[in-house]
């Protein structure tokens, strides 16, 4: 974001003058700040985007469980980590993230779980759990880990 020279005047674009980035006029900044106005249009957006991406893992998956590999699927032979780096976004929360883990069967995990976790357990504590699955034999995962989980 450097300067540009108008004639004599140097001008520098106002952080308002970008949308994800890219620079944006002030016609589509009066049409995105209506958008978000509309609260109604606005979060049904949002909803469509997240229910579009889930249909996309959705598909993405019943790909792996349809393409043979060796004595199983490839969704058999793969382990697949699904879901967010944050429970809260606004206080950027590590502790409590739903995530949902996908296939394994060939490195014994079983499906068709909902493991519950106790409260404030730190989500390096499962990425320390899936390591050592693979063999890392790892005794911490990261500073916030505090054992495994039994997945």
């Amino acid at each position: 974001m450097g300067d540009t020279t108008l004639g004599r005047v140097a001008v520098t674009p106002r952080p308002q003058d970008r949308f994800l980035g890219i620079k944006i006029s002030p016609l589509t900044r009066r049409r995105l700040r209506n958008f978000r106005a509309n609260r109604r249009g606005y979060w049904s957006f949002w909803i469509f985007l997240t229910l579009f991406f889930i249909s996309l893992f959705a598909e993405f998956i019943e790909r792996l469980s349809t393409t043979p590999d060796g004595d199983g699927s490839v969704l058999d032979h793969s382990l697949i980590l699904f879901g967010s780096g944050m429970s809260e976004a606004n206080t950027h929360s590590r502790l409590n993230i739903p995530t949902l883990l996908v296939g394994g069967s060939s490195v014994g995990f079983k499906g068709n779980r909902h493991i519950q976790t106790a409260t404030e357990t730190p989500f390096a504590n499962c990425l320390l759990s899936l390591a050592n699955v693979y063999g890392c034999d790892l005794e911490k995962f990261g500073t916030l880990s505090t054992g495994e989980l039994s997945l």
